[in-house]
């Protein structure tokens, strides 16, 4: 993922969850939250899914977000690159 900052990418985060989340049987989802430019997006869409599909063999879930979205999403506390949400 540090590929990932240096080609427009001013923030991510990982997140693993369920697919319904009030269903603890329900298969696991990966969801990668991307803070990019408007311009990058395509690409970094394209790239983000082609990397991980391959590397890992899941589809992820891309979700943008704008650049200051992250500290929205932290309230405050420290910001975790990896969230565990099952």
């Amino acid at each position: 993922m540090t590929y990932l900052l240096q080609r427009g990418v001013a923030e991510y985060q990982v997140v693993i969850g369920r697919e319904n989340s009030k269903d603890p049987y329900s298969g696991d989802m990966l969801t990668v939250r991307v803070a990019a430019a408007d311009q990058d997006r395509a690409r970094l869409f394209a790239e983000v899914v082609s990397t991980i599909t391959h590397s890992v063999e899941i589809t992820p879930q891309v979700e943008f977000l704008p650049k200051d979205g992250f500290a929205e999403i932290a309230g405050g506390y420290k910001f975790n690159r990896f969230v565990d949400e099952r």
